[in-house]
């Protein structure tokens, strides 16, 4: 048995070993980390793609929501050859999570422009067409999609640099 060394121990923060681990096609990263993914961008920006097939370019990922509501508020998103647009980002892990939640008749969560997930919903294929799902909500699945694995992303997001951006 390899002794864990003072860095090892500094770096992992209780509990935090067990939530993510390298190479687990299974692992899903709970919404707290995919918000903080979307916020700081930790994307491969160039390879963002909604359900339906579209380019996704993201202007400025908005500001984080501490209300009720979706999670961000006032995010500049470009889809394929459309003018950029202003309007709300919602995250989930889940496709599904937009009905599970009551998104679609919430009042709060009309100016919803983009849908953000971790995975593509099991039997859509990566380009299912447009309006997929719920008219012409853009989904965006973010799994395959990050540019850093997602336990380095943890621990970062854990950090003190993190908490002080």
């Amino acid at each position: 048995m390899t002794p864990i060394n003072f860095y090892d121990k500094w770096r992992v923060k209780p509990g935090d070993a067990t939530l993510l681990r390298e190479g687990d096609a299974a692992a899903t990263p709970p919404e707290k980390l995919l918000q903080a993914v979307w916020q700081q961008q930790r994307l491969l920006r160039d390879k963002l793609k909604t359900l339906d097939g579209r380019s996704v370019r993201v202007i400025h990922p908005g500001f984080k929501n501490r209300e009720a509501g979706p999670d961000f508020h006032g995010a500049v998103i470009q889809l394929g050859d459309e003018p950029p647009r202003s309007g709300d980002v919602e995250i989930d892990l889940v496709d599904g999570g937009w009905r599970a939640h009551g998104h679609e008749g919430n009042p709060n969560f009309k100016g919803v422009i983009l849908h953000v997930v971790w995975e593509r919903p099991l039997g859509v294929p990566a380009s299912a067409g447009p309006g997929r799902m719920r008219g012409e909500l853009p989904t965006l699945s973010l799994r395959g999609l990050l540019d850093a694995p997602l336990r380095e992303l943890d621990l970062w997001f854990g950090s003190e640099a993190a908490e002080e951006l």
